[in-house]
């Protein structure tokens, strides 16, 4: 448990200092809200990870119960004309080869290699609830899951 605390610091403070980055082209900075959030509709425990083949390790985003959701918050200091999508995908997707998921604790596993899956920013959808407060969805599905193998 307490490794898995000090995964989540460490993740919020990467994606603090690695996110897609805003120009400054005036000074109406605002600050945007993100939720991220994951639905599972499958009857399976869900794990997420990045996965760092190069270096044979991989990193706990977050777990999800069958049927329920996750949802991650992301805040940014930003300016107008901000890439919401562009924002989520960056900070893991440029060193981050691969998104590994494993369902029922590693019982069955997805690997998501860039330009897959939940790698794909147009995967999500997208709502502007409020000004400047954006809530992103992906959505876990059996045909997913069935697209899995055994974990090796």
């Amino acid at each position: 448990m307490k490794k898995k605390i000090i995964w989540n610091v460490f993740f919020i403070i990467v994606v603090s200092f690695s996110l897609y980055s805003c120009n400054k082209k005036n000074d109406d900075w605002h600050i945007v809200d993100i939720d991220v959030i994951y639905k599972n509709e499958t009857n399976h425990n869900i794990r997420y990870f990045e996965f760092y083949p190069k270096y044979d390790r991989k990193i706990q985003i977050f777990e999800v119960q069958p049927n329920s959701e996750k949802k991650l918050n992301f805040k940014k200091r930003c300016v107008e004309n901000f890439n919401v999508k562009a924002f989520i995908f960056y900070r893991v997707h440029q060193e981050c080869s691969q998104i590994l998921i494993s369902y029922d604790n590693g019982e069955k596993c997805l690997v998501y290699n860039n330009g897959e899956g939940s790698t794909v920013k147009d995967n999500y959808n997208i709502e502007e609830t409020s000004t400047n407060h954006y809530e992103l969805y992906y959505t876990f599905t059996e045909e997913e899951y069935n697209k899995a193998v055994d974990c090796e």
